[in-house]
């Protein structure tokens, strides 16, 4: 009769605790539910949630009408809740005093004179639910079944809370790391920005210096070595360009400008760039003009496109021993927008390469030849700046290589058509020996070599002002 009533509307009780379970994300709230609903599903005087502590029974949590053992940890040995998670089954005491298992001394303290326990988790169990009665009763097999379905539900309630702990903290871990990487690079780009403009500024006056010591009356052989000397110093300020250009991109630093772009003129800058290099090489050098529907001009960062091809064409001279490098522009689709994508191809007879090489040239600080003793110059930086490049205009770059048959090197990018009545790109005015070396400044004593040679060396008409970047 007794378990008949108190399982009366049970069912219902315990979905609505099995959801609320559910949605606990602590240990502490999983044991207020689980303390509340035993008592309530049993009508008993008190609950006690018991977890499994070693080899003691620790009673973590209750719900009763005067106190009982909150806080207190017994041996598995004398304590029911341990005879219950030892042996993997509920059990049902309907006097405490006569049960051999109940420590009497302990439990004359108390109110309780009835009781029932159930593990949690049968197959391993990791605690135990008690209710308590202040009066003797034997309670049916229905409640009991009621009481270790709330067990089981604690069990699973209990492991997503330790996995959302685990996940929560990874997840910390996890931020706490990004954060500091993202630090890290941050700190990383503004050392290499101060450093590379630190660098420059002398290593302008270096370069100045040397272009006038070659105006001096060296010998052959004195001028030789200050031809050697200012190679090296302009490819070292090539790679400074190329370091900082590429902190910026990853740092987001970059912006693009969006200036009128004659098209012509941009291919012709850059087979004019090249145009000694591969004739000193016996390389044919061809630019095709641009197809048909071709926009003559557009609006796009001339400088950062020229940069772009600069590194296209320069790899395919510099890895082409013999043959052809040829270039060609068509425009692939216009958008009603006024937008249209471009395709640049650049082409060659070279060296090739096979797949792996190619999975791997746009990244930062990689060539195609990775060995320590490489046949070909370069730090590796001008595919991967390119490729970013390409990527903030909309587009990208893929290669289609085959090692000994060459390369061809297709470079997207979207632009927008300019009107008919849109000004040319603008001239940006550098001197005529290269724009690379342009002085940074005239204000300190590092930049004295920058002012000598703006005083010794004869500034050319503005119209033979040709801007110069490799990247």
């Amino acid at each position: 009769m007794f378990g008949n009533m108190v399982c009366s509307g049970s069912m219902e009780r315990l979905i609505q605790v099995t959801q609320e379970l559910s949605m606990a994300r602590t240990l502490e709230r999983v044991m207020e539910i689980v303390r509340t609903a035993a008592r309530a599903l049993a009508w008993a005087d008190g609950a006690t949630f018991v977890l499994r502590d070693g080899d003691k029974c620790y009673y973590a949590d209750e719900d009763a009408i005067s106190p009982l053992w909150k806080g207190k940890r017994f041996p598995m040995e004398i304590c029911i809740s341990g005879w219950v998670m030892r042996n993997r089954h509920a059990t049902v005491i309907e006097d405490v005093f006569a049960d051999p298992r109940i420590p009497a001394d302990v439990y004359r303290k108390t109110f309780v004179k009835s009781m029932a326990m159930v593990p949690i988790r049968t197959a391993d169990p990791i605690g135990a639910i008690g209710v308590y009665w202040t009066e003797k009763r034997r309670p049916g097999e229905e409640l009991v079944k009621v009481l270790q379905a709330l067990a089981d539900a604690t069990s699973v309630s209990i492991s997503n809370v330790y996995l959302y702990q685990e996940l929560s903290e990874r997840i910390a871990e996890l931020t706490r790391q990004k954060e500091l990487a993202e630090s890290a690079i941050l700190a990383k780009n503004q050392f290499l920005a101060n450093m590379s403009h630190e660098i420059r500024t002398p290593l302008n006056g270096i370069l100045g210096m040397l272009q006038l010591l070659q105006l001096s009356g060296l010998s052959d052989e004195g001028g030789g070595y200050a031809r050697l000397a200012q190679d090296g110093a302009t490819r070292l300020l090539a790679l400074l360009n190329n370091v900082l250009d590429i902190s910026r991109l990853d740092a987001g630093g970059l912006a693009l400008e969006q200036d009128a772009v004659d098209l012509d003129e941009l291919l012709r800058s850059v087979e004019a760039h090249f145009e000694h290099e591969a004739q000193a090489k016996g390389l044919g050098l061809a630019f095709d003009q641009a197809g048909a529907g071709t926009p003559a001009r557009f609006i796009g960062d001339a400088t950062r496109l020229r940069q772009i091809l600069f590194n296209l064409v320069g790899n395919a001279v510099k890895f082409t021993p013999a043959g052809v490098v040829g270039v060609s522009v068509r425009c692939t689709h216009v958008r009603g927008d006024g937008r249209a994508r471009l395709h640049f191809t650049v082409s060659d007879t070279g060296i090739g390469m096979d797949d792996r090489q190619s999975g791997v040239v746009f990244d930062n600080f990689t060539q195609a030849d990775g060995a320590h003793n490489r046949h070909y110059e370069g730090a590796g930086l001008g595919l991967s700046i390119a490729a970013k490049l390409a990527r903030m205009m909309n587009g990208s770059i893929c290669l289609d290589s085959e090692p000994g048959r060459g390369t061809d090197c297709h470079l997207l990018v979207e632009v927008r058509i300019a009107q008919e009545d849109a000004q040319p790109l603008a001239e940006r005015r550098t001197p005529a020996w290269t724009g690379d070396v342009l002085p940074e400044g005239t204000g300190g004593a590092e930049d004295a070599p920058s002012r000598l040679l703006l005083q010794r060396v004869p500034q050319p008409d503005d119209s033979t002002l040709e801007p110069r970047r490799q990247g």
